[in-house]
């Protein structure tokens, strides 16, 4: 299926509430963690594909790796914004980026090749994809979200499930093997970690780290039976663990047409 970048018309000049998810710290640095991740991830995964693809013959692959790299151009701008925004509010966002984010990015290339990590994109993309279609299809849990980032976190996670298997794509194109299961698997973990140690800081930071509310809602977000993020997004992570995987196994074009007018 095609795809195409789109421009998010985002809003930074009105006044937002500084805890925009259920008037929750938790939740909101949950989602800014992802925000600060993004901005260098996005440009990660662009010069990292882009590396590749004058080793790519087929011509809907050089399309698809095309309109990627202006989604992830696009999306990349906007977590810019947005962390703009979050050092406004008193955030430490500037030191997250420059002693975790970049810092972190920096050590994966110079310990791994190339080929390496266009393997980590793929790995992170998988992440991205399924954190995607649980925003999309758990309305109930985003409508606690303040309209202008939910529209954001919306917009964002329509163009990650269009995109998803560029990456994976890409590196079974060049002779990479993406059936290097654990590979993959271990370079999910450090995302995950990453996630969480930002929002830690982020809430220590905050003055909210240990606080009853934090634990509470922390337990509710990730772990409630109904609609829990661990909870739903555990099996589709481990699925990347199978012989067969390919991101777009699991078919997701119902759920991307029902989103088309977004």
């Amino acid at each position: 299926m095609s795809f195409e970048s789109r421009k998010f018309k985002v809003d930074w000049d009105q006044d937002l509430p500084k805890y925009y998810f259920d008037n929750s710290p938790f939740k909101t640095h949950l989602f800014n963690s992802f925000s600060l991740l993004f901005k260098e991830g996005e440009r990660f995964f662009i010069e990292t594909v882009k590396m590749h693809r004058d080793s790519v013959t087929d011509k809907q692959q050089l399309a698809d790796i095309d309109s990627f790299v202006k989604q992830e151009s696009w999306h990349s701008y906007t977590h810019q914004q947005y962390n703009n925004w979050l050092t406004s509010q008193g955030s430490p966002a500037e030191y997250i980026e420059e002693n975790i984010v970049l810092k972190g990015f920096g050590k994966i290339k110079k310990r791994i090749g190339p080929k390496g990590w266009l393997t980590t994109t793929t790995s992170y993309e998988h992440i991205t994809a399924i954190a995607a279609e649980y925003v999309l299809t758990h309305p109930e849990v985003m409508e606690k979200m303040h309209p202008h980032f939910r529209k954001l976190w919306e917009l964002h996670s329509i163009e990650e499930i269009e995109h998803k298997s560029v990456a994976f794509d890409t590196l079974t194109a060049i002779g990479g093997n993406p059936l290097r299961r654990l590979n993959c698997f271990v370079m999910s973990i450090v995302f995950i970690i990453a996630i969480f140690k930002i929002t830690a800081i982020l809430l220590k930071a905050d003055k909210q780290l240990w606080k009853w509310r934090t634990i509470k809602d922390a337990a509710s977000l990730l772990f409630n039976y109904r609609n829990g993020i661990v909870i739903k997004l555990f099996v589709p992570w481990t699925s990347a663990l199978k012989k067969d995987f390919h991101p777009n196994t699991h078919n997701t074009t119902l759920l991307l047409q029902r989103f088309a007018t977004v």
